[in-house]
């Protein structure tokens, strides 16, 4: 905008709101951003230009017929529809799968996906399929759970995969951070690299979706109560009317989603369109990673299948019981693990084990040429300290946030840095608050 000579202006309180602790504001929280003048986009919708005027259109959603099918007829349809997406990539042998797993529910559900794949249909485990699990922050648990998983089923287990086509450029990886997360989402985690479109990574991303994330426990279940759910950040705000206008932005936004999905609780909605889509999305911004549990087929099922499935996570479960043993396998929580009601009302499901693969339109991966090596000692966080100097040198910086915001977000440089990264992506968001506001 600057380039092309455009005027913006800092909306305050979107820029008040990215420093608030708590997944709610750990990116954006509606349709508004810390520029007046950008807006998002809405989810299921699409932007149509012509000439100097836009206008945005909602795509075709029929409540009435959806509401006419049964849950277990579209958990089958999702299962049967992901089985043959996942042996269409895994039938090409240029394509790598590599399979998070961890200790929790969501990345077991793809797990049953590609599992059910691999011994209904191929009757093998593909070479080109890598499951990992990685050691977090000095917690073994993750990898202690997916090795009984693995063992159980006959898989190998990695920790890390290393893509040979890819080498350390800090100064690209800085700049795909920048350039596509910086002001959406406010953690910080660097890319590992260029994108290689013969990796194809499949996680659990959006499996909250199916739960009441923001509220837990019945009574706040009530469609309205999202209103009292935003207003623990009223204190947080540096003035009133402030909290006032963020309240309103989410709310305008929540207003303009729920005509989709009317009879939805406005948590689950925010959540989908929010946390799931810029926390979710970070994967796939710098990987070609894919989200099965992101379907809008699967999300169908929210209409049909009840508040007290919604309640109890019942549609991931459903999911994991599609593989004989696999929800009796310990979680890395015993509160992860399955309820009473969730056992007694667990979904059979007789599934079409048809042999459905489609052609992967992607060329040879021959044709990849490695990237070159940078000569360059300088890391992510590196570059990152030279703008965070720039943005606090800034008379608006230091007028909005005061000295002792700034000094807390200096000091993250010296206590929160581990191998180049921070110890945990939270850690970075003071840090990417004031690289925003270092634009105006």
């Amino acid at each position: 905008m600057k380039v092309k000579g455009l005027e913006f202006t800092a909306n305050y309180s979107q820029l008040n709101a990215m420093v608030l602790n708590k997944n709610f504001n750990y990116q954006l929280n509606s349709f508004n951003t810390s520029v007046n003048e950008i807006k998002v986009l809405p989810a299921h919708t699409y932007l149509t230009i012509n000439g100097n005027c836009f206008s945005i259109t909602r795509c075709k959603y029929n409540i009435e017929e959806i509401s006419k099918l049964s849950y277990q007829l579209i958990v089958k349809e999702f299962l049967e529809m992901w089985i043959s997406r996942y042996l269409t990539l895994v039938s090409n042998q240029d394509i790598t799968i590599l399979q998070d797993l961890t200790g929790g529910v969501d990345s077991r559900a793809m797990f049953a996906i590609n599992h059910l794949a691999n011994t209904e249909v191929l009757d093998r485990k593909p070479s080109n399929q890598k499951i990992i699990s990685r050691f977090s922050r000095g917690d073994a648990s993750d990898y202690q759970i997916a090795k009984e998983i693995t063992d159980k089923y006959d898989y190998s287990l990695q920790t890390s995969f290393q893509d040979p086509f890819k080498s350390d450029c800090s100064l690209e990886n800085y700049k795909a951070w920048k350039n596509l997360s910086l002001g959406s989402y406010h953690p910080i985690y660097f890319p590992s690299g260029k994108i290689n479109p013969f990796h194809i990574r499949f996680n659990g991303v959006a499996g909250e979706t199916y739960s009441p994330f923001y509220s837990s426990n019945s009574k706040n279940y009530h469609v309205n109560k999202y209103k009292d759910y935003v207003s623990q950040f009223n204190d947080s705000f540096v003035y009133d009317f402030l909290y006032y206008e963020y309240y309103d932005n989410i709310a305008e936004s929540l207003s303009f989603i729920s005509k989709r999905n009317p009879n939805l609780n406005k948590l689950i909605l925010h959540y989908n369109n929010f946390r799931s889509r810029f926390h979710g999305g970070i994967f796939p911004r710098y990987t070609v990673c894919l989200t099965p549990l992101s379907s809008k087929f699967l999300s169908r099922a929210l209409e049909v299948c009840g508040k007290e499935r919604i309640m109890n996570r019942q549609i991931v479960y459903d999911l994991i019981n599609s593989v004989e043993g696999l929800l009796s396998l310990p979680f890395d929580k015993p509160s992860k693990a399955p309820t009473l009601f969730n056992m007694e009302n667990i979904l059979k499901l007789q599934l079409e084990f048809e042999s459905k693969v489609g052609k992967c339109f992607i060329g040879s991966s021959s044709l990849l040429i490695p990237e070159k090596k940078s000569n360059s000692s300088d890391s992510e966080i590196d570059f990152l300290l030279r703008d965070f100097d720039s943005a606090i040198s800034k008379g608006f910086v230091q007028k909005f946030w005061g000295n002792d915001l700034i000094s807390n977000a200096a000091s993250i440089f010296d206590h929160s840095i581990h191998n180049s990264q921070f110890k945990h992506g939270r850690d970075g968001i003071l840090i990417s608050a004031i690289l925003v506001s270092g634009w105006f």
